[in-house]
């Protein structure tokens, strides 16, 4: 039996039915080949909806006038509601990319006005927030000029000491003094480097750096490591297929075709589901780990599909 399977290809069509669908982002310019990675993309620039507690900065001050639309923003953010609405329209476009979130790990957020759900009344200011653990912290409201401000890492650095130390360089290095015009320079350039604070302290990027395409290169990472899992399931569904002919055969099997098989999901289990046969042949429980676009889809077994599980050792 010659199995016709590609996970990859299932996968990537999950991933536009949630750009699409759930987060409402214009795809239908943009090649097959290149979803995943801008999944990735929109994904970390998405807060995920959680409470959080919000701390503000040792510097926070909050203009008069944006009072309003910050205390809209915390509400939403402490009863973990989508945030969306605050973030820039250009998290709707897959496609763009937020640089200093890539290199610090720092959000921005609109200060909107009416809380409407639209974007008609975003704010010139800007609140640069960075989420982390359970924590929205509140660095400072800044301009649409201020995102190569190293003040930035300084303040994260003073106020959040337990958090910053996993991204901390170990040992003494010569601090990393760059001008601002240099560090665009190589944010543009995608070159990922670390920031030094006054007292000597360096960090690693803190959002993950970019890679030479300029997107996250958690992002590309992530790619990849989805691509070898997938390929893992498909090789796991060749082994098991050894061991299952007759139940095709019980269903009409020729003994000479190819068996075209494609990745779905239960409630519990990644499931790899043969149509013509009404067969489905549980893989592996989604415990074992995500494959995003999966993690809430369940899929609708017919009442006539034979589901099958073995325990295959590869």
């Amino acid at each position: 039996m010659k199995l016709k399977a590609d996970f990859f290809g299932d996968w990537v069509n999950v991933l536009k039915d949630v750009l699409s669908i759930e987060w409402q982002c214009n795809i239908s310019s943009l090649p097959d080949s290149d979803i995943p990675l801008l999944y990735f993309n929109t994904e970390n620039r998405r807060p995920n909806k959680q409470k959080r507690k919000v701390a503000l900065a040792d510097t926070f001050i909050c203009p008069k006038e944006l009072e309003a639309g910050f205390d809209r923003l915390v509400y939403r953010v402490e009863n973990g509601k989508d945030l969306t609405m605050n973030l820039s329209k250009k998290v709707f476009s897959p496609n763009k990319k937020d640089p200093m979130l890539n290199e610090w790990g720092v959000h921005h957020f609109h200060l909107n006005e009416n809380d409407d759900g639209s974007f008609s009344h975003g704010t010139k200011e800007l609140l640069f927030a960075w989420l982390v653990d359970d924590i929205f912290f509140a660095i400072g409201i800044y301009d649409h000029n201020s995102w190569l401000d190293e003040n930035v890492i300084e303040i994260m650095h003073r106020n959040l000491p337990a958090q910053m130390e996993r991204y901390k360089v170990a040992g003494h290095i010569e601090p990393n003094e760059l001008t601002i015009q240099q560090r665009k320079k190589l944010r543009e350039a995608g070159v990922s480097v670390i920031t030094s604070t006054e007292s000597g302290e360096s960090y690693f990027p803190i959002g993950g750096g970019a890679a030479s395409n300029d997107f996250n290169l958690q992002a590309v990472m992530a790619v990849d490591y989805q691509k070898v899992r997938l390929k893992n399931l498909e090789n796991l569904l060749t082994d098991i297929l050894k061991y299952i002919k007759s139940d095709f055969e019980a269903c009409g099997y020729d003994g000479v075709s190819d068996v075209e098989a494609c990745l779905e999901a239960t409630d519990t289990h990644y499931i790899a589901v043969f149509p013509k046969y009404e067969i489905g042949v549980l893989l592996t429980p989604k415990s074992d780990y995500i494959i995003p676009g999966f993690e809430k889809r369940c899929y609708g077994l017919d009442e006539n599909t034979v589901v099958k599980h073995y325990n295959i050792t590869t």
